[in-house]
């Protein structure tokens, strides 16, 4: 039986940015209390798709949709943003933080991936992308007083939206999961280009 990859699509994050979100959750994080599970810094990545479990024969594929996704894509620039909750603060499941910047380039470029990927098997999204990278999640049996203390924390924090980075690329990331948490590689680079992919 072939070995399955976890596998999504990415833009990675540069030291300096992931030093910037580690800084607010460091500064969040001894007031949340338990029940509040930390996206590890080096974890966080701005996913534009997650593939699922893909087979390694797969990935060669996958490598040549990327590589013709990021055809004719020019370099662009994207900073932090703001904090928010998915589903909506009422009910937060999920903390992140939003991109700001050249948006309209990044969906742009998500929407290219998709149709690459689409004719290779992988299901499009019905959802609109919504760019955010995800800072922690939230226990389902946190109770309603623990829920709006971690809002009025997120709000309060010392948090000012910037840190500018250039999106030059595609990655292929692997996600390989274990107890101490997900260990991700990357598998392949595909650098936004003007010239023939060859």
């Amino acid at each position: 039986m072939m070995e399955q990859l976890r596998l999504f699509v990415a833009v990675e994050l540069p030291p300096e940015v992931r030093e910037a979100l580690a800084g607010l959750q460091k500064g969040m994080r001894p007031r949340c209390g338990p029940g509040v599970r930390w996206t590890r810094p080096e974890g966080i990545h701005l996913t534009l798709k997650f593939l699922g479990d893909v087979t390694q024969a797969e990935v060669a594929r996958l490598e040549k949709a990327l590589g013709r996704a990021a055809l004719g894509q020019v370099v662009f620039e994207l900073s932090l943003g703001s904090t928010g909750f998915f589903p909506n603060p009422h009910r937060p499941r999920v903390l992140w933080t939003g991109l700001e910047g050249e948006t309209e380039r990044l969906k742009a470029l998500a929407r290219r991936v998709e149709e690459e990927l689409s004719p290779l098997g992988f299901h499009t999204e019905g959802r609109p992308f919504t760019p955010h990278l995800t800072l922690a999640r939230l226990g389902e049996r946190l109770g309603s007083a623990q829920r709006e203390a971690f809002d009025s924390t997120v709000q309060s924090a010392p948090w000012r939206p910037g840190h500018p980075f250039a999106v030059d690329g595609l990655s292929l990331v692997r996600s390989h999961l274990n107890p101490a948490g997900a260990v991700y590689t990357c598998l392949h680079r595909a650098p936004l280009t003007t010239a023939p992919v060859r």
